[in-house]
């Protein structure tokens, strides 16, 4: 198997797009877990963040788009946002290597903290790579959320 991961930065990010429109194409909005299932897949994953300071991470396995992850600025530290890997590839640690990808990227950028907004289900997945719940549990688009932040 042959992963390969990319990233580019701004709102005309043609990897995004193509994991974005495969995704569209291929599955229901429900095989991202991202996702509420009362939010337009486009809409929300072109929502404000997607701004030129943006980047995108996108992991393909042979040749297709498997999963993507956002890293934004949000009042001088990066913001974890976006992370969805489409539902055949999981459990093969794809939304491990983005996020470590994402880490990467936001020391290369200086950033001190990284900010998540984690469903409830997978902080575990977040706190094995170093983030810590530092705030109460809060609704966001209708599921449960918990604040996040690591110290980089």
């Amino acid at each position: 198997m042959t992963i390969v991961i990319k990233s580019e930065f701004g709102d005309k990010n043609e990897l995004y797009e193509k994991v974005l429109w495969y995704a569209v194409q291929k599955t229901s909005t429900n095989e991202f877990q991202c996702l509420p299932k009362s939010r337009d897949l486009r809409t929300n994953w072109m929502s404000k963040e997607n701004e030129p300071t943006a980047e995108h991470i996108v992991i393909f396995v042979e040749n297709k788009p498997a999963g993507t992850i956002r890293l934004v600025e949000k009042s001088g530290k990066g913001k974890l946002t976006r992370l969805a890997v489409l539902k055949e590839y999981r459990n093969l640690k794809l939304g491990g290597h983005l996020i470590k990808a994402l880490i990467d990227k936001a020391k290369e950028r200086g950033y001190k903290e990284i900010l998540c907004h984690s469903q409830i289900p997978v902080v575990g997945l977040y706190q094995k790579y170093g983030f810590e719940v530092f705030g109460d549990e809060f609704d966001e688009d209708g599921a449960p959320h918990l604040p996040l932040v690591l110290k980089v």
